[in-house]
């Protein structure tokens, strides 16, 4: 934890030299769109956090609860495995996605470690789809829908570098569910590494979610990009270590984009 993860996809979305990747990838998606081979075209942008293996919305409204989520296989409706319920807001313009972040980030799970003043204390999953209908050079028009995910993981934690106290409960349940669904996550890194039988998706929310397209992240068609991030404070060695064996066993999982 305070290894700059979050700083990492989101940054500082009100000064634009330190904007992280979600920003900066809208206004390059936004600045794509407006080529002459794009005839129209759509984007609509959810956010979903997972907060002790329970799903909320952080896109519905603040004084609402939002609707209950559910992870549910719905395969003979086209739609795979998804997220029911999830609340999809329509964007135009890169301002519109710096906006709904800003709302997002009001409403995210953090609480204060020892080693993070504002520690992430959930999973958060950022999705930006567009549809679009596009011209090809032979003069064809075609339709295509384009996704991209940015997954902001909750930092491994360590009772004794964080500060976490068995007499603080809420910590202690926090940082148990964040590092099982890491665990499993590692699992499900190296089934697919060692490309066994039965990928364990289904024991966390985390990978379930991360399963839960026709194109999953890992071992999936798509492009997948893991960005591993270590904090240089000798305490955290251990951590470190972790992360940088995290990161070597996903390098070893091919996707067939």
């Amino acid at each position: 934890t305070g290894t700059g993860k979050t700083h990492t996809i989101e940054g500082r979305i009100d000064i634009p030299e330190e904007m992280g990747i979600i920003p900066r990838a809208a206004e390059h998606i936004f600045t794509a769109l407006q080529g002459e081979h794009v005839l129209e075209s759509t984007c609509t942008v959810s956010y979903l956090e997972i907060y002790n293996e329970v799903l909320h919305d952080l896109l519905s409204p603040a004084d609402e609860p939002g609707a209950k989520l559910a992870i549910v296989d719905d395969s003979k409706q086209g739609k795979g495995v998804h997220c029911a319920g999830l609340l999809t807001h329509e964007v135009n313009t890169p301002e519109d996605v710096l906006r709904i972040l800003r709302a997002a980030q009001d409403r995210r799970k953090i609480g204060e470690t020892k080693m993070n003043k504002e520690s992430s204390r959930s999973h958060c999953l950022f999705t930006l789809t567009v549809n679009l209908r596009e011209k090809t050079p032979d003069g064809m028009e075609i339709a295509r829908v384009g996704k991209l995910h940015m997954v902001d993981l909750a930092g491994s934690e360590c009772a004794k570098t964080s500060g976490v106290g068995a007499q603080d409960r809420t910590r202690m349940r926090e940082a148990m569910n964040i590092n099982q669904s890491l665990l499993t996550l590692g699992r499900v890194i190296t089934s697919l590494r060692e490309k066994q039988g039965r990928i364990p998706y289904r024991d966390s929310k985390l990978t379930r979610l991360l399963q839960a397209r026709r194109c999953p992240d890992l071992g999936g068609r798509c492009k997948t990009c893991i960005i591993a991030t270590l904090s240089p404070s000798i305490l955290c060695c251990e951590e470190s270590l972790s992360t940088l064996s995290y990161a070597q066993s996903a390098h070893g999982i091919e996707n067939k984009p």
